[in-house]
């Protein structure tokens, strides 16, 4: 973690660092600013560098939580009455940029973003100062750019970061094998000037019915967010899943096809603690109803069918999404009012939708998961069970992109309100290691509608 003091330090050492290199001569970079303390180390024993800053800026913007950003930026403002410093002014700013990105607003984030670089004069150049704020800055702007879809350019600003910062910062820790967590999970196996550009052709008004068969668990019928796409010319069923960010294909239809393996994932976690490696393959074409995308970035996973993941229904227009399929285009009827909330990780490999949900008088944010077809409304991983005496306590088996595994689960009676839809229904505990955003399944649908629609950054449920 970053402190403001420790950011002065930093400061004032690479504007020194830069003043004395001058303009005119041909050197290397400086590293200024990362201390020893700042690299950690796994339980493995793999060595991690963790550049974070410790008012809690992108901890909460990976929650999606504004509230929480806001109180950052009004004790920011108190801390800096009159004329803020440099280092308050990039502090301030990175907050803004989390705000817009809960928000989905990646024009105004990068907007932003450029005029944080630009107030940091040379050490806004990494060819000449290598320090935290050019870092956090142009890790950020190259989130964005995955958020978007641009993976082209992504990936082009990611051979940026290999060269100006990775290679560079383990050379200055003598580390070879030096991880920069949550900034490389995703590593190129071929040159970004090989990637073509992605395309999207949208259409105006556009139906996927969903399947109207589904299994029935603990008694009940669930729903399933499956309706058919096609993929290179195949017509294939597929999970439509808001609280994944990249699709994801099953592995046998890759080697099938022989799709281009075009990077390498870090290791990937299905939220109970196992975490893999997994290959990301560029998809020529899919086709959504009418809309039509072209190379496009999926993960390769263990699983039945493919998944398309957040990252192409945030280009759809005016989504529209219930127990009887997915309907959206410019042209079909849009009343939603309530602003878009997302949870994204800085390097923008993950984002989910939020929604705000009342259970049981508490108020809090839950991912809507429209490709988690557990029959109860919501699904809530602690690291302690409840243990009230209506708390029913069982092991279950549960399937996950990493495959089977056995977790132990607590299910309570609750009333919840999620957006405007009210409900008394089943609420899931699940014992992990580390709590997570709380889950919101199809078995909502029975109660209410979701809407979205990324571009307008509007989303609501009722």
């Amino acid at each position: 973690m970053i402190s403001t003091r420790w950011f002065r330090r930093a400061l004032l050492m690479a504007l020194g660092a830069v003043a004395f290199t001058g303009p005119a001569r041909a050197v290397e970079p400086t590293v200024i600013g990362f201390d020893p303390e700042m690299v950690h180390h796994d339980p493995d024993g793999s060595a991690y560098l963790s550049v974070r800053d410790s008012s809690g800026i992108f901890d909460a913007m990976e929650r999606g939580d504004e509230p929480a950003l806001l109180t950052i930026k009004a004790q920011l403002e108190a801390d800096s009455p009159g004329r803020p410093s440099l280092v308050q002014t990039i502090v301030a700013g990175l907050c803004d940029v989390a705000i817009a990105r809960v928000h989905g607003d990646l024009d105004t984030a990068d907007t932003i973003l450029d005029r944080l670089s630009r107030s940091l004069g040379p050490l806004g150049s990494p060819g000449r100062s290598i320090n935290p704020l050019g870092f956090m800055i142009d890790l950020t702007r190259s989130g964005n750019q995955l958020l978007r879809g641009d993976v082209r350019r992504w990936a082009g600003t990611q051979e940026q970061l290999q060269r100006q910062y990775f290679e560079p910062l383990r050379a200055a820790y003598h580390m070879p094998g030096l991880i920069i967590r949550n900034a490389d999970l995703i590593r190129l196996v071929v040159p970004a000037a090989s990637i073509p550009e992605q395309t999207v052709v949208l259409s105006s008004t556009d139906v996927v019915p969903f399947t109207r068969w589904s299994p029935i668990i603990g008694g009940k019928q669930v729903i399933d967010s499956i309706g058919d796409i096609v993929i290179d010319g195949d017509r294939l069923p597929a999970v439509f899943d808001t609280n994944s960010f990249l699709g994801t294909l099953p592995k046998s239809y890759v080697t099938a096809h022989r799709l281009r393996v075009v990077a390498q994932s870090g290791a990937m976690s299905d939220g109970s603690g196992r975490t893999m490696l997994q290959s990301l393959v560029l998809v020529p074409s899919i086709t959504i109803g009418h809309t039509v995308f072209t190379n496009q970035l999926f993960s390769v996973a263990m699983v039945e069918r493919p998944i398309v993941g957040l990252q192409l229904l945030a280009h759809l227009r005016h989504v529209t999404m219930n127990a009887k399929g997915l309907s959206f285009g410019s042209s079909v009827p849009f009343q939603c009012s309530q602003p878009l909330t997302i949870s994204s990780l800085r390097g923008g490999y993950q984002a989910s939708l939020l929604l705000p949900v009342i259970l049981d008088g508490q108020t809090l944010m839950a991912a809507f998961g429209s490709g988690d077809d557990t029959p109860e409304a919501m699904t809530i991983r602690t690291k302690m069970l409840p243990t009230g005496p209506s708390s029913h306590i069982i092991d279950e088996n549960v399937e996950t992109i990493l495959g089977r595994s056995r977790v132990k689960i607590a299910l309570e009676h609750a009333d919840l309100t999620i957006g405007e839809a009210r409900m008394a229904d089943m609420v899931k505990y699940v014992l992990t290691a580390k709590a997570m955003i709380p889950n919101i399944s199809t078995h909502a649908f029975r109660y209410g509608t979701l809407h979205f629609d990324w571009t307008a950054h509007r989303a609501c449920f009722d």
